[in-house]
């Protein structure tokens, strides 16, 4: 049955990372779980996208691990001193691993 959406175990994050910091540095790194998946042997796989808040590509996530860092692109803190991204977590409910 797939009648859940994956959820992430805190509804925000909140990280920092130092201006001059070095090139793909982590951020943080997102944790969710699917609903459907409760009672079951096998887990649903889960993916990770950015889909808003990252128009200059200064921040990049795994898609498998949800796992944020920085790009090779330079952070500007007087040019933006926080930076809000929007996270899509989907699962592909075909592709099962074992617990």
């Amino acid at each position: 049955m797939n009648d859940n959406v994956p959820l992430t175990l805190e509804p925000i994050y909140f990280a920092s990372v130092e201006e001059n910091g070095r090139p793909f540095t982590e951020v943080v790194t997102l944790q969710a779980h699917d609903g459907d998946d409760v009672g079951r042997r096998k887990k649903s796989v889960l993916t990770y996208e950015i889909i808003s808040g990252n128009p200059q590509s200064l921040f990049r996530i795994d898609s498998k691990s949800g796992t944020i860092s920085t790009t090779e692109r330079k952070l500007d803190r007087e040019a933006q001193s926080e930076h809000e991204l929007d996270v899509r977590r989907s699962k592909m409910s075909k592709y099962l691993i074992d617990d």
